[in-house]
């Protein structure tokens, strides 16, 4: 028994909470080698440097789980080596039981080697669509843009489409009246793919004017431009304000 402020403690539990203790200050101080020494030390794009991060960071808690619970059965007098031991016979019990577990930490190792998706991607899983806010070995959690988070268990996920892993093509269709000059018609669709270029936030290249898709009922002209990944509702909602403003400067009439 140990004496604290005057109350008599058994030992045993003062010893347990100091291994949780010590089991919690050495996890954070291999996160923070990982994180400082290692990941950022790797020459390597920041996607993998979260892959790698997340998977060295899961297995190290695991790992240090074990070593704690090791030790604290030990002291309680439990052999932890006959314990392990006796896994074997009650493996497919355990297995059993922790089946859906153990599946959900396989996909997520899976998910990370793959580079399927990262934290921040925009991704549509299940018919769910939203961005990755937080991606562990057991669970994946998206985001959507109307505030509603979706949880995954990872065993579940099969299907992925993930918009941000390379540039989008941003197609936009005009349409104007079929009796429109198509010279005038012309000179402004080109003055319009050199301005509407001019704006570097969001594409990855220039307009361009592809020319006339459709001639009836209307005609349609159709604009294309390469966008950063998940952002071509952002390039096509600020194009369309400027088409619209060029389009009346002209008088060009829209169908």
């Amino acid at each position: 028994m140990v004496d604290v402020f005057g109350l008599e403690i058994d030992s045993k539990y003062i010893y347990t909470l100091l291994i949780l203790a010590i089991g919690v200050l050495v996890h954070s101080f291999f996160k923070y080698l990982i994180n400082r020494l290692l990941i950022k030390k790797i020459k390597i794009d920041n996607r993998k440097q979260q892959k790698l991060y997340f998977l060295f960071s899961a297995l190290l808690k695991y790992i240090i789980i074990i070593v704690v619970l090791v030790f604290i059965l030990n002291f309680f007098g439990i052999n932890s080596a006959a314990l392990i031991a006796s896994v074997s016979v009650v493996g497919l019990v355990v297995g059993l039981a922790f089946q859906d577990i153990l599946k959900d930490i396989l996909a997520g190792i899976l998910i990370l080697i793959n580079d399927q998706y990262a934290v921040g991607d925009l991704v549509e899983i299940g018919g769910f669509k939203g961005k990755v806010i937080a991606l562990g070995l057991r669970m994946t959690k998206i985001k959507s843009y109307s505030g509603e988070v979706k949880m995954i268990a990872n065993r579940q996920i099969n299907d992925v489409i993930n918009f941000s892993l390379y540039d989008a093509m941003v197609i936009i269709d005009v349409n104007i009246a079929y009796d429109t000059n198509l010279d005038l018609a012309d000179k402004v669709f080109k003055e319009l793919v050199v301005k509407l270029s001019k704006d570097k936030a969001n594409i990855t290249g220039d307009f361009k004017l592809l020319g006339i898709d459709k001639i009836s009922p209307v005609i349609t002209y159709r604009l294309a431009v390469p966008s950063k990944p998940a952002k071509q509702e952002v390039v096509k909602r600020n194009a369309l304000r400027e088409i619209k403003m060029t389009l009346d400067k002209y008088n060009l009439k829209r169908w």
